[in-house]
């Protein structure tokens, strides 16, 4: 129905338009978070790309366990950029605090941002799985191997180069091959 039209009450119409008129951004202010998705949420993502790219960097420098909070909550921005800096800043904790159990909680988080959409973001969260010295990291390393993206490639290679976990060493000692003597016929 059109506005105008005859409508009963309760249908749907009448309880549309009851439910827009609470909650229509003429009838609220700046800052207000009843509308959501509406033009006058307020959201994180109201700070602007630079000072979030500042904050989200700044975080990962710092090495620290208690930034790991501020950063995980970016892991799904829509901004690739940011995805790939919360990547990052994760790998930078992880190589500060290696062994650490937090760290180990890491793992799935960055596993799907090596999955993400942009290769940019897969490379940080690929190099960042390589911090973590954990055999929990190698599927999403042996996974990122198969990537289209040459570069993404590369970093799992070297950060399973990197993990040193003990495969394809070699022995510090060369066995000598000893000679099979063939039986006499």
């Amino acid at each position: 129905m059109s506005p105008g039209s005859t409508s009963f009450p309760g249908s749907a119409w009448e309880r549309t338009t009851q439910e827009t008129s609470r909650t229509s951004p003429a009838s609220m202010s700046p800052g207000s978070t009843s509308f959501p998705g509406g033009a006058w949420e307020r959201t994180t993502q109201e700070t602007s790309l630079p000072e979030l790219y500042q904050n989200v960097t700044a975080w990962g420098e710092s090495g620290q366990t208690k930034s790991i909070g501020q950063l995980t909550r970016y892991t799904n921005h829509q901004n690739g950029d940011v995805r790939r800096l919360v990547a990052s800043g994760l790998g930078k904790i992880a190589a500060s605090n290696s062994m650490r159990a937090e760290i180990e909680r890491l793992i799935p988080t960055l596993g799907k941002l090596s999955q993400d959409a942009k290769p940019e973001v897969r490379q940080a969260a690929v190099e960042a799985l390589g911090m973590i010295k954990s055999v929990m990291v190698l599927p999403f390393l042996q996974r990122a191997l198969k990537d289209p993206v040459g570069n993404v490639r590369k970093s799992a290679n070297a950060s399973i180069r990197k993990l040193n976990l003990g495969y394809g060493f070699k022995p510090k000692e060369q066995i000598k091959p000893t000679e099979v003597k063939k039986p006499k016929r």
